[in-house]
Order: C-alpha cells, then sequence, then structure tokens
C-alpha cells in the first residue's frame, strides 16, 4: 500500500522487497490502462491535446501508424522501440501493447486488406533504479504474449536507471547505451515520486 501512494508526497519509496514488488504488480496491474488510455484518446475530438503532439504520436504503432524500412527492394518492419523509465513492473508496455493491437485491428478493418489481423512491431525497454523488478518484467512479458498472442509485441528488462541523475550518470548507463535507438520514452509514476529530488535539482 505504502508503494502505491508513494507518489503523493513526492518521495521515492524502497522497492527492495520483493515480496511488496509482487504485490505492487498484482494489486495496481490496472495502471497498465493509463497509458493505452492516452493514446487512444488521441482519437477523442473531446480532448485538446497540442497538434505537433498527436501529429507525432499519429505515426506510432500505438495509435496505427507504421515503421518500415526497405532491405533489398522489399518493405521489412522494424519495431517501434519503446524506453520505459521507472517502469518496473512493465506497466507501460503493457499499455503500448493494448493500444497497439488495438489500433492496428481497427486499422485492418477499415482498409479491408486482411481477414487476419497482423500488428505493427513494438519492442519494449524496462529500466528502474530498483534491479529487483527484472524478474517481473519477465513474467509481464511473458503473460502479456500468452493474452495477446503476438509475437510482434517484445519487452524485455534492460537494466538500471536513475531519473534524478544526469543521463551521463553511472546509474544511467544503461538509459544512454539504447538512447539514440529509442522512438518513444515513456516516465509515469516515478516523475512524481521523485517529485521533491527533482525540484531540489532543478529538474536535472
Amino acid at each position: 500500500f505504502r508503494l502505491g501512494v508513494a507518489s503523493d508526497v513526492g518521495e521515492m519509496p524502497s522497492f527492495q522487497d520483493a515480496g511488496a514488488r509482487s504485490g505492487y504488480a498484482i494489486e495496481f496491474f490496472c495502471r497498465g490502462r493509463n497509458l493505452a488510455d492516452l493514446f487512444i484518446d488521441g482519437f477523442n475530438p473531446s480532448y485538446n491535446f497540442p497538434s505537433f503532439w498527436l501529429d507525432e504520436l499519429s505515426k506510432t504503432p500505438m495509435m496505427g501508424g507504421d515503421k518500415c524500412s526497405v532491405v533489398d527492394g522489399e518493405a521489412e518492419q522494424q519495431p517501434y522501440h519503446i524506453a520505459s523509465l521507472g517502469g518496473g513492473p512493465a506497466f507501460d508496455y503493457v499499455g503500448a501493447a493494448l493500444a497497439t493491437q488495438h489500433c492496428s485491428y481497427m486499422s485492418s478493418i477499415e482498409k479491408q486488406q486482411q481477414q487476419q489481423q497482423i500488428t505493427p512491431a513494438i519492442k519494449a525497454t524496462i529500466l528502474d533504479y530498483e534491479e529487483g523488478w527484472g524478474d517481473l518484467v519477465e513474467a509481464m512479458a511473458n503473460s502479456t504474449q500468452y493474452i495477446l498472442q503476438n509475437s510482434n509485441l517484445q519487452c524485455e528488462w534492460g537494466g538500471k536507471c536513475d531519473i534524478t541523475q544526469s543521463l551521463h550518470h553511472p546509474n544511467n548507463v544503461a538509459t544512454l547505451a539504447i538512447a539514440k535507438t529509442t522512438d518513444m520514452f515513456v516516465c509515469q509514476y516515478c516523475v512524481a515520486e521523485n517529485m521533491k529530488q527533482l525540484q531540489e535539482s532543478n529538474y536535472i
């Protein structure tokens, strides 16, 4: 429970206890919907999102866009790379996978080009200050694959990161290594959980 309300006070809690991490993953699984809802709300004219934000987001698999490259004269789909900072236990990946699956299904119905749904490929890398999330990230990836039955949706544990430090800090070696190949960075609850420290460092 304390882990779940940490964002209210702006102080990062300790996620060292494996039992607490497992409980958090199950009890707050509904948070996996938050990112999916945000993507799908992009189609809702009642929401007043900035046009530049929608223009860029519409190109992503999460809103039915595609990312392809040409290899030997043939189009080859490249995965859309998502890095989730402070993302244990992979709720961001679940949200992105749900939105991608939903939007590609709607797109194939509208185009009426295929009888079978084909989902664009996404690959999520989960990074977090607490490295103990690694096994739960793997479990979340396996569960999502089992439910959605789609090999184009991939997720892996990437290692340690610390959003309160510079990208060049030793704690962010793994983040820096994938920075140039990442299409989208996602950062949700850990911003609120580290609010006090981020303010003190002027959001370094």
